[in-house]
């Protein structure tokens, strides 16, 4: 292993490069999850059905074509499947005992916090988009 990495994650106050890598993983993939799971609230919110009814409501050959909508089921569509692939790997990583965290139930207090705070601050970028 390279000496200049291993002295620069002790001096971070990491014990080894493992226990860095252990912490920065789960950090990003929480955040990960955090940001998607508050995107797809948000769509949730705005049309007040979950993305399987936007679907069936709204992008069928019978509705007229509305180019926000569709816009919104791209962007809904991909904050889905990215959530669902965040929370795959924390899963993953959790179960081979690779996270900070070893109860399920601890990340969802942390992912459930931090996205209530996210959702609130995309409602707000949303809002200002729209007044001006």
């Amino acid at each position: 292993m390279n000496v200049v990495l291993e002295n620069t994650v002790k001096k971070l106050g990491f014990i080894n490069i493992e226990a860095f890598v252990k912490k920065k993983l789960t950090e990003t993939l929480l955040q990960d999850i955090v940001t998607y799971k508050s995107e797809i609230s948000f769509y949730e919110t705005k049309y007040k059905i979950d993305f399987t009814e936007f679907e069936k409501k709204y992008l069928n050959r019978e509705v007229k074509e509305d180019f926000e909508r569709w816009d919104d089921s791209i962007k809904w569509e991909a904050a889905i499947h990215s959530f669902n692939n965040a929370e795959q790997l924390m899963n993953t990583l959790q179960n081979e005992g690779l996270t900070n965290y070893h109860k399920q139930s601890d990340v969802l207090t942390i992912v459930n916090e931090k996205a209530a705070n996210y959702y609130k601050n995309l409602q707000k970028e949303n809002n200002g988009a729209h007044n001006s």
